[in-house]
């Protein structure tokens, strides 16, 4: 092959001794192992088998630029494919937006996989509309993952007697609205005719943030974990083990806020809200998973202006208070922050290579008057249910991917939820170049009659 390689050159030789490696192997078992022959559609014979990522001899990592696809054509309508990863190694960024392995149904993404933490065993229904797709970039190479898969006539996971969790566990269905999350994501606990409990003490933090910036600029400083327990992230369903996309507050045991735009284009099933949850790519201990049941965007939403920018998400189920998972309070309608007034904010958004991009961070700043901002070069137009903020040297502010997230104020020592992250400058935390929020008292009315609306069947503004 050595011989082969001069002649063809290092990246021709990649695709020829990938396209050689990548043989169907039968077993006589009727087991089989398939790897990837890059840009060719390849369909599987076996009833259960192997499917491996392309391989570099010289290496052992997946090539730059790989593309394979894995189909399951002849897999009967009404049967199951089984998958459990034996091992993963990819390349992790957020959405898995570089390399990953993704499931797909109807050639519509149901799972993307990326990263080194392979997850659990899980089964798809409707086999004949399943395939698997591994894409590599131009830039990092990995070893590549190994998965194994296995044809049934009927679903393994969970018995008759069981609950199947939208996470795929099982739980027994005598466990069902007992007020007690056996499922983790509150599957277990939905329609159940819970109502939303307001809370008796709102803005209480049992682990207390440190105030402040520290050294880090844009995203501020690395948070305590578990200091600001209203801080929820919004991720894509279908993404392992990072999907976030904007942030949230939790302001009862039913409800969040978030940004307008964050949720406008979303349908429910996109999309799932963490609660708890500290590291961006790992797995916290204490964190809980739940769904949108509705979703409420304020009706003078502008997706264009980013006007009356802010959403209400119902929950699939309630949410359990613990000393990271604690709810915000409102302001009072139409209270104003006073120019120079410190607040805070969180989030898991860009850092600009400054630090801590993989955890919760907040970010001190100064409101801005509207006077003073509307005469700043901003790229949206202002409106009067805004609140800027941020030095005017820039340096300390709010970024991509903290959208929906929390602005607050510390009020008879609790603290208080006034904004919600907006928009901002196209280069994050530049000098005179402030970051928006929606500002939360100008909505009191607006929150308040969208939970009694839903709750009351009165839903004609809202996705269900």
């Amino acid at each position: 092959m050595a011989w082969l390689c001069t002649i063809l050159g290092s990246a021709l030789c990649t695709l020829c001794i990938t396209l050689v490696a990548s043989q169907l192997l039968p077993r006589d078992d009727g087991d089989v192992t398939i790897a990837c022959r890059v840009f060719q559609r390849q369909e599987m014979q076996g009833l259960k088998g192997t499917i491996r990522s392309p391989s570099d001899s010289n290496l052992n990592n997946y090539p730059r630029n790989s593309r394979c696809e894995w189909g399951f054509s002849k897999v009967g309508p009404n049967q199951f494919v089984s998958f459990r990863f034996v091992n993963m190694r990819i390349e992790l960024t957020p959405m898995c937006n570089k390399d990953f392995v993704a499931i797909k149904k109807w050639n519509s993404v149901v799972r993307k996989f990326c990263g080194n933490d392979a997850p659990s065993k899980f089964t798809l229904s409707s086999g004949s509309s399943i395939s698997i797709e591994f894409r590599s970039d131009d830039i990092f190479e990995f070893s590549g993952f190994e998965l194994e898969y296995e044809v049934l006539n009927v679903d393994p996971t969970c018995s008759k007697e069981d609950l199947r969790c939208l996470n795929d566990r099982c739980v027994p269905r005598s466990q069902m609205c007992d007020k007690v999350d056996q499922c983790g994501d509150g599957t277990d606990e939905q329609s159940c005719g819970f109502k939303r409990i307001d809370p008796d003490v709102c803005g209480y933090t049992p682990i207390p943030p440190v105030i402040g910036n520290g050294d880090r600029i844009i995203g501020g400083q690395e948070a305590i974990q578990g200091s600001w327990p209203w801080q929820v992230s919004l991720q894509e369903t279908g993404t392992y083990p990072e999907g976030h996309f904007c942030g949230g507050v939790l302001i009862n045991t039913m409800w969040i806020l978030t940004a307008g735009h964050c949720v406008a284009n979303r349908g429910k099933t996109s999309f799932k809200l963490i609660f708890g949850k500290h590291h961006r790519w790992e797995k916290d201990p204490e964190e809980v998973v739940r769904y949108p049941k509705h979703i409420c965007v304020n009706r003078g939403f502008n997706g264009v202006y980013l006007l009356n920018d802010i959403a209400l998400v119902q929950l699939n189920a309630p949410v359990y208070y613990s000393d990271v998972i604690q709810p915000v309070c409102l302001p009072e309608k139409d209270e104003e922050l006073q120019p120079g007034t410190f607040v805070h904010s969180t989030g898991w958004g860009s850092t600009f290579g400054t630090g801590h991009f993989e955890v919760l961070k907040q970010v001190m700043v100064p409101v801005i008057s509207w006077n003073k901002c509307q005469n700043y070069k901003l790229i949206l137009p202002l409106n009067k249910n805004s609140i800027c903020t941020g030095y005017e040297t820039g340096g300390f502010n709010t970024c991509f991917g903290d959208s929906g997230g929390p602005l607050v104020v510390p009020k008879n020592k609790m603290w208080n939820l006034y904004g919600t992250v907006s928009w901002g400058p196209r280069s994050c935390g530049v000098k005179q170049h402030p970051a928006i929020f929606a500002k939360v008292s100008a909505y009191v009315d607006w929150i308040k009659q969208v939970m009694e609306d839903v709750e009351a069947g009165r839903i004609a503004y809202c996705r269900a």
